[in-house]
């Protein structure tokens, strides 16, 4: 058995050894602690892209990029982080890390950061990526766990999986042959399995309504996205007729009885709250 106070581990599978907290670095081979060109302080995260043979350590200061053979320093992109994690899509070879303020990619032919983005997150954060569909998943440490196109960082799903104690879970990973996500409390026992090959629609959302104003009976035109799953239409809650004309929009009939209030437009997997319809009273 060999101690390790913090918890993060990357496996280089070019050379087979694990590297732990603290510089701990252990030969896959003996399972013995072995010498290293790698400084691993804590905070800091690892991840290893077998395809480019290239290690990236994410420290407070920056990310330095390894030979994954020699453990040679090739280059250092310079930053200021505070690292959560790291998840490397060994396919499209891009890195991806967690930090304190949100998302940074780097492009690992070039060793540049080609993107960077706001996300809230706590202490215990963890990212991981599917290689395969290139979707990225973060459980901000609070119970919600946000996945992203890896192609273009949008998310594109939010599912709450445990807000009272999703603080507690340690560690996330992802199975790319199954695309099938777990996110793992190795203090408490616990474990959530998320498919995500299952399909799923998108949230819908409006864009606009037109008319905004008129009595009942008027046909209103509205425009969106998402709006091919939605299942019911209201005026300040009061339900309209509706007919869905693509994925983009939808015509709805102003309910007899119904007074001025927001166009709601809900789906099996949310809502979407358009502008407030003034009814016009006819005399």
């Amino acid at each position: 058995t060999i101690a390790n106070t913090g918890g993060m581990a990357a496996l280089n599978s070019v050379t087979n050894r694990i590297y732990l907290d603290f510089g701990q670095v252990i030969d896959g081979n003996t399972n013995q602690v072995v010498p290293s060109q790698l400084f691993i302080a804590f905070p800091s995260v690892v991840g290893v892209n077998a395809q480019s043979r290239k290690i990236y350590l994410a420290k407070f200061d920056g990310i330095e990029v390894y030979d994954a053979v020699t453990e040679q320093l090739l280059t250092t992109i310079p930053r200021n982080l505070t690292p959560r994690d790291i998840a490397v899509d060994q396919v499209l070879n891009r890195v991806s890390v967690l930090d304190a303020n949100g998302l940074l990619v780097i492009d690992g032919n070039r060793d540049v950061v080609i993107h960077s983005s706001a996300f809230s997150n706590g202490p215990s954060a963890k990212l991981d990526v599917n290689d395969n569909t290139h979707r990225l998943y973060l459980a901000d440490g609070a119970g919600i766990l946000k996945i992203l196109d890896g192609n273009v960082y949008q998310v594109i799903q939010t599912l709450v999986y445990d807000p009272a104690t999703g603080s507690s879970f340690n560690h996330l990973q992802v199975d790319s042959a199954t695309s099938r996500l777990f996110l793992i409390n190795t203090a408490g026992g616990s474990v959530f399995v998320i498919d995500d090959a299952l399909p799923f629609t998108r949230e819908p959302q409006i864009f606009a309504a037109d008319p905004v104003f008129g009595p009942a009976g008027t046909v209103v035109t509205i425009s969106g996205a998402n709006l091919n799953t939605v299942t019911r239409v209201t005026f300040n809650g009061k339900p309209a007729l509706f007919r869905i004309d693509s994925a983009s929009q939808i015509t709805a009939t102003v309910p007899a009885g119904a007074t001025t209030g927001p166009v709601v437009v809900t789906a099996t997997n949310g809502a979407a709250t358009g502008p407030v319809f003034t009814v016009v009273r006819t005399k």
